[in-house]
Parts: structure tokens; sequence; C-alpha cells
């Protein structure tokens, strides 16, 4: 198996407040949550019980649990889950780490993709795809080759720069990438769930149940991971019913400033020279500074950070009957920050936000988008110029029929 893991043992809290979002945009809250291996859901509390199967659910969110710290590093595999927590030891090409979340986990070298300090600020290396492993200094300076051992405070690497196995002292690394030469495992897009933990650990697979408080996970490696409920933070589901814009491709994209128009990019006045949009979208990130997306202090997974003036285009070809967002101005912005937003379908306007400022509410959007076949989503800067105007479709989803 390409991982294992060894369960933490740690006493849930008492009470939980958990909240069901399902595709018609219903809003079901408890304290009790249990999962069966067909995937109905029941959400129970004192007052009521709702039972949905899992194909009709958005999402289920932990709001009473606080967020936790994680380990000093960011351990991210090949098919992108991340996991904090602390390096122990590695033997017979596979690391072990200690997590607050999940316990002793143990990872196959070929589905490692990054080891990264947590809380080091240096920018990522943009690199994607190596045929080595790569060592990255704080130096500044960098080695390739084959990791052949990682233990708690060393790495060595079998060096195709300077011919020999080097060590390295991971207080002076920042970034270990690993090269790309596994697959992920036949099977691995049935994914029925991504979970995000409170310390910032996300996990893909499918949900086999959750009973007793905790969650059974079935990562695309093989094994169950179980994650006791006070580690949740939120989950969002992979079904057929839920389709959301940050996992399709929009047919067109125009975005500019205030100043000038053009369809990708901006024409200064001065020189004619003409750049790059400065704030392009985002998928399930904020615009700017690229992190969650939030809304008055509302966290968001799923969604599209933009910049006025931003419109996006979708072919819906009538394949839809909702499409559900949330809209306002992201909490990154600051300030100043003022935009409104328009949504047009088969060409006609059929939702105007009116002017959003930084602070306001975000304001919800429900359409119907039945017989649909063009969606157009525009975000303008309030006629006072565009700076600040970091927005976003927070949570912006379809129904299928």
């Amino acid at each position: 198996m390409g991982i294992s893991v060894s369960l933490a043992q740690e006493a849930p809290p008492t009470v939980f407040e958990i909240n069901l979002l399902d595709i018609d945009n219903h809003v079901f809250n408890g304290s009790e949550l249990t999962i069966d291996e067909k995937g109905q859901c029941l959400i129970s509390s004192d007052q009521q019980k709702k039972s949905v199967n899992w194909q009709s659910v958005v999402s289920l969110s932990f709001p009473s649990v606080k967020p936790s710290a994680g380990g000093p590093y960011e351990i991210t595999l090949t098919n992108r889950d991340v996991i904090y927590g602390d390096i122990k030891e590695s033997k017979d090409n596979t690391l072990v780490i200690e997590s607050s979340v999940l316990g002793a986990v143990t990872i196959k070298f070929d589905h490692l993709l990054m080891i990264r300090l947590k809380n080091h600020t240096r920018v990522s290396e943009t690199e994607t795809e190596n045929a080595e492993d790569i060592v990255y200094l704080l130096s500044g300076d960098k080695d390739k080759g084959i990791m052949t051992a990682i233990q708690k405070d060393t790495l060595t690497l079998k060096s195709s720069i300077y011919d020999k196995d080097r060590q390295y002292n991971f207080k002076d690394v920042w970034l270990v990438r690993f090269a790309q030469i596994a697959e992920l495992p036949a099977g691995s897009e049935d994914v029925s769930a991504v979970v995000i933990c409170q310390d910032g650990t996300r996990l893909t697979g499918q949900i086999r149940k959750a009973v007793q408080r905790r969650l059974f996970l079935k990562s695309v490696y093989g094994p169950d991971y179980q994650i006791p409920f006070d580690q949740l933070g939120h989950l969002y589901f992979k079904n057929t019913s839920c389709i959301y814009l940050s996992d399709l491709k929009p047919a067109a994209v125009k975005e500019y400033p205030s100043i000038s128009v053009s369809s990708t990019l901006i024409t200064t006045s001065k020189s004619g020279k003409s750049v790059p949009f400065l704030w392009p979208m985002r998928r399930d990130k904020s615009v700017y500074w690229g992190q969650t997306i939030s809304l008055k202090g509302k966290k968001y997974y799923k969604g599209l950070g933009v910049h006025a003036n931003c419109d996006l285009t979708y072919n819906l070809n009538s394949g839809y009957r909702k499409f559900f967002a949330a809209v306002g101005l992201d909490d990154e912005a600051g300030p100043g920050g003022s935009v409104s937003f328009f949504i047009y379908l088969d060409g006609k306007k059929r939702y105007d936000s009116g002017l959003i400022r930084w602070g306001d509410q975000p304001k919800e959007v429900n359409l119907d988008v039945s017989n649909i076949k063009e969606m157009k989503l525009v975000v303008t800067d309030g006629g006072d110029y565009y700076i600040l105007d970091r927005a976003a479709w927070a949570g912006a989803r379809l129904i299928k029929e």
C-alpha cells in the first residue's frame, strides 16, 4: 500500500455544530452525523432529523470546531492531497510523519510531490515536472538526484550534480520536490469528497462511512483515513448533481482595467505596449493573495476569485436547472473596494447585485437556468476605478437537471 495510518486517539467534544447544505441550497443544522456504507447521511439534533443521500449533499461544515496549528511541514502528495505534520523517520523508501489529525502516516516516496517548511515565506518554485528529486536550500542553491533517506532532522540525496551522497539538515532546506515517476492508481478519479481539516490538511477520497464521530475516508492509495469529528472543518462532495464553476473551463474570459478594454490584455495609453492583466481569475482562491475565499469571515473552499473588471462566459447547453453563489468583496480587499455583479442568461440580464462595498454583507444568488445555453458572469468596478476591487463568486455552482 502507498500509505498506512495508525489512528491518533483524542476524545471528541460533547457537542458539535454541524451544517449540511443540499443541492437545493437548503441548510440543515444538527449536532450528530452518521453516514452509512450506502451513502445515506443522517444529521440530527434534539429537535429534528434529516436523512439525505450523499448525491444530494453539497457540503458539510463544522463551524464550532476550533482551528489547530498542525505540524511544521507541509507534505503534498502526487494527487495534491496535503498533510501537515512532523517527520519521524524513513525506511525502505517510505516516509513516516506524525499528524495531529491522522496519527502516524506512512507514505511511499513514489507518492510524494513536495515537502515544504509550512511557515516559510519564500514563493514556491514554478517547476511542475522533474525527472529527479530536487532539494532547495535557504541559501538559494539547489541539488538534484535521488532521495535515499529522510530523517527527522536530515535528508540524504544521491546527487547527480556532485556524483555522491549528500546529506542536508532540514534547518537549511525550505523545499523538497520529488520526481514525478508514479501515476495515480487506477480508479483514482472516483472521488466522492474533499475533506479540509482544522489544521489545513486536505484529503480526497471515497467516504466509506461516518460513525461514532469518526469519518472513514478511503484514499486513492488504498487505506482508510480515520478522522475524528473534532479535527474536521469542511467537506465538499464530488457528485453528479452539483458542478462547481471552478471545475469547468469558461468558454470565454475577458479581464480589463477601467481605462481600456481588450479580450485578454491591457493596452496602456502612453506607450501602446500590451501587458497581461495583473489579477487574473483564480479557481478556489482569492484573486490577490491566493488564500481561501472569505466573505465577512465565512470561508468558501470552492469558488472564483476575480478582480474588476471581469467577464466570464460558460456554455451550459441547457443541461442545468439552478445556479447558486454568494457574491461580494473578498475580506482581503480592504476599505475602498466597490464592485457590482451581473449575470446574463442567453444575452439577457437576469441578475444585478447593485453596488457592493468592502464590509457589506455578501448577497445570495439563486437563479433558474433551465433551458439556458449560455451564462455570462460580469464584475464591474462600481464606477470608481478598480483599485482594491477583489471580488468573489463564492461557492458558485450549477445543479444538473
